[in-house]
């Protein structure tokens, strides 16, 4: 009958879907049941009951009735409509146009439905990039967590949250699946070896409240689902992309100025990408090259963002250092834990946030016991001294500590963009 209505795109005996309809459409998930007038007791035929065992086929009939009932709850839950058509109405050539028109005008609900839920999917996670950005930017962590939500949601939607979050609050998959998970769609390991921050995860979890755990895409086909999501992934993966092909930090150095105004030109060119990286690092550098003969411990940046016991970003004897690009209450605790240890705090922040720093240790109350000093000033200080102690140039001592630099960073680092150049 079907085939005689021109109808397209349905499948006969759908062992598959729930309650195993007689027709299905599946890319537009509408199921047909032609229900025996007998067998669901059609309300119009009232088919006689047979006398013999009269109870049984009563509670039959009565659990058939519940049964269809079940699956439409089922298929609606999964995403399906359900039309229902009598044993009578088929036979009865009278009654074909009408159900035609009916499988018709649900077969346009539900493309309508399918282009809707796809555009809503789409706002979805603009709507989630739009909020992630910080200062001007989407962080790899947020990046690369995104992806990883999306790729859940292939293999599992709706997803349970007990299965895709830790106890910890942590994005399964985040942290020592990444790179399998990343290299899945075209992201070379080198973009992130793992989501570290408390930041990245929360940022995924709310993509998942967002999808509301993948409910808002039940709608969809399973295939035009999977082809969705792809598009959505694709949309995450241009910015890893865009970020790989970031090329390093290359600097002109005017040798007429100060040293301090070309630690302040890495610094200044370094803000809207480094995220404290090349700060952290730059004065790692700067230690290892002054101090001989000392450890200078590597850390990555994102290291101090962890729970761990250590008591700043460099520590030497009973000194503290604590480099970060914007001072908060939370460093200036972390100082105030080290004078009680008895230990000597430095804060060495960029020289346009130093006075920032010091009302922030004015009301800890530790101003006096505490020293904060630009990180433009502590450099510079030292490329004088070692270059007068040591008969070289200025700018060879400034090209020493980016060489020094450069190597702590691929030591620990993957964004090798912040890699320095100086000319």
């Amino acid at each position: 009958m079907l085939a005689g209505m021109r109808f397209k795109g349905w499948r006969k005996n759908a062992d598959d879907v729930i309650g195993k309809p007689d027709v299905v459409f599946s890319s537009e998930r509408v199921a047909i049941f032609v229900d025996g007038c007998f067998w669901h007791g059609c309300p119009k035929c009232k088919k006689k009951m047979p006398q013999t065992n009269r109870g049984y086929w009563e509670q039959k009939i009565e659990r058939n009735i519940k049964l269809a009932k079940s699956h439409n709850r089922k298929l609606a839950k999964d995403g399906w409509i359900v039309v229902r058509i009598w044993e009578h109405e088929l036979n009865d050539p009278n009654k074909w146009e009408r159900i035609k028109a009916k499988i018709n005008q649900t077969l346009r609900i539900q493309q309508m439905n399918v282009k809707a839920i796809k555009q809503e999917c789409r706002q979805i996670l603009n709507r989630w990039i739009t909020s992630c950005t910080r200062g001007g930017k989407v962080s790899r962590n947020t990046v690369a967590v995104g992806i990883v939500v999306l790729d859940h949601l292939r293999h599992n939607c709706p997803a349970s949250k007990d299965i895709v979050i830790s106890k910890g609050g942590e994005i399964k998959g985040a942290r020592s699946g990444l790179g399998n998970i990343l290299e899945t769609y075209g992201i070379p390991g080198e973009y992130l070896k793992e989501v570290t921050t408390r930041q990245g995860h929360q940022d995924g979890q709310r993509l998942f409240e967002a999808f509301d755990w993948g409910k808002k895409l039940i709608g969809l086909p399973k295939s035009e689902r999977d082809q969705l999501l792809l598009k959505l992934i694709e949309t995450l993966s241009k910015q890893a992309s865009d970020w790989l092909k970031r090329q390093n930090l290359k600097l002109d150095i005017d040798r007429r100025q100060a040293p301090s105004a070309w630690v302040h030109l890495i610094v200044e060119n370094a803000k809207q990408r480094s995220g404290g990286v090349v700060e952290q690092h730059l004065i790692g550098a700067k230690l290892e090259r002054r101090l001989k003969g000392i450890i200078v411990a590597n850390h990555p940046a994102h290291a101090g963002d962890r729970q761990t016991a250590r008591e700043g970003d460099f520590t030497i004897a009973e000194v503290v250092y604590h480099v970060t690009a914007t001072p908060s209450r939370n460093v200036i605790q972390k100082c105030a834990a080290n004078i009680k240890a008895g230990l000597r705090p430095i804060l060495l922040v960029p020289n346009e946030q130093e006075n920032r720093a010091r009302v922030l240790a004015q009301e800890e109350g530790i101003e006096r016991q505490m020293d904060i000093i630009s990180i433009e000033g502590f450099i510079a200080c030292n490329i004088i001294e070692l270059a007068m102690e040591e008969t070289k140039d200025f700018f060879t001592i400034l090209q020493e500590i980016v060489q020094i630099y450069n190597k702590r960073l691929a030591e620990v680092e993957t964004d090798f963009s912040l890699q320095i150049e100086v000319r």
